[in-house]
């Protein structure tokens, strides 16, 4: 995947951050939740902090990180990835966050 920390209209608006998180929350459970992100998100440009928003979403962890390491190839603000990790009660996936 390409990084696209130099985002050229593709941008995820507040308005459009809902929606997404109405789309979200309305799938059954966390693997379709996560299958809908990537449809979703693939190839828009996404802040930490809305990152962090969707990624609440998710009840498992493990299906939590696969969005937060599938999304942070989106982030436009890379500097700021380490909030991901506070995501996380396991350690091994707070390190795995840090290493993105």
């Amino acid at each position: 995947m390409k990084l696209n920390w130099n985002c050229t209209g593709n941008e995820i608006t507040g308005q459009q951050l809902k929606t997404y998180y109405a789309t979200l929350a309305a799938e059954e459970n966390d693997i379709t939740r996560l299958n809908r992100s990537f449809e979703l998100l693939e190839g828009k440009c996404i802040k930490v902090i809305q990152v962090a928003a969707l990624a609440y979403l998710f009840k498992s962890e493990y299906q939590r990180l696969q969005f937060v390491k599938f999304t942070s190839y989106f982030l436009n603000d890379p500097q700021n990835k380490w909030i991901l990790a506070d995501l996380f009660s396991y350690e091994n996936m707070r390190a795995e966050v840090a290493q993105l």
